[in-house]
């Protein structure tokens, strides 16, 4: 019905779509996506996220960490995306009451293409040599702490550098900080996390995955040790707490 867009003229070659136009009504939400049983359900005022999200939607490999409600309510407003952890749900740790004609939208974990992060903000990255790569849901206040766990990592996983690439603003550069794992585990050190954040875990010993032209707080340690690999940097290190016993080979 838009007549300016009609009128184009189609060249020889061109890809014409027509998607289909999601319509649910107002009794009922739906459940898209990654999941078994995709589909309307009915709605009843006051109902709860935990009352439809039951572990028999979920898949051994869908993303518990990620997923989100797309809201037309009221009727005819523009599309809010609220963000929530599915393991948390189930767990009755989080809960949201729903809307006529939400869309809950499930996901697989791993690749993060299919999200819109032009439209969806309240997300942020987590990938690398870990357990669980993929899109995490955002809260406001969440730490590094809160995703790094013992639970998330691989035997080897480097625990001296890990990277966080933040972008403050549209269109602005990156900003890349640097951490130690190990100390977020022990409780030594933190980092308050933002939306969109990419954090970026490493296997022990590559140092090729780092661009240093970029990323300045890292240094290499290589050679006869154990831990060779990038080591994040902080400021005032002494090669004294990079040299210890536990760095030693037998040969």
């Amino acid at each position: 019905d838009d007549k300016r867009f009609i009128s184009q003229e189609v060249h020889d070659g061109d890809l014409v779509v027509i998607k289909p136009v999601i319509s649910i009504p107002q009794n009922a939400v739906m459940v898209d996506g990654y999941t078994s049983y995709p589909g309307l359900y009915e709605y009843k005022e006051g109902m709860k996220l935990s009352e439809l999200l039951k572990p028999d939607l979920f898949f051994i490999d869908s993303n518990m960490k990620f997923a989100y409600i797309e809201r037309r309510y009221p009727p005819g407003s523009a599309p809010k995306y609220i963000t929530f952890v599915p393991e948390n749900v189930l767990s009755g740790k989080e809960d949201l009451e729903l809307k006529p004609a939400d869309r809950i939208v499930l996901f697989k974990f791993g690749n993060p293409k299919k999200i819109n992060f032009n439209k969806i903000k309240d997300a942020f990255i987590v990938q690398g040599e870990i357990k669980y790569p993929g899109v995490y849901a955002y809260k406001k206040g969440m730490k590094l702490s809160d995703v790094l766990t013992p639970e998330i990592l691989k035997v080897d996983t480097n625990l001296k550098f890990g990277l966080i690439e933040r972008i403050k603003y549209p269109g602005a550069h990156p900003e890349y900080i640097t951490f130690i794992p190990e100390d977020v585990l022990r409780g030594e050190s933190d980092i308050e996390l933002k939306p969109l954040d990419k954090i970026t875990f490493f296997r022990l010993g590559d140092t090729k995955s780092i661009d240093f032209n970029k990323v300045k707080n890292a240094f290499v340690v290589e050679g006869e040790i154990k831990y060779s690999g990038v080591y994040a940097y902080k400021k005032g290190m002494k090669l004294s707490q990079i040299l210890n016993p536990e760095m030693i080979t037998m040969n």
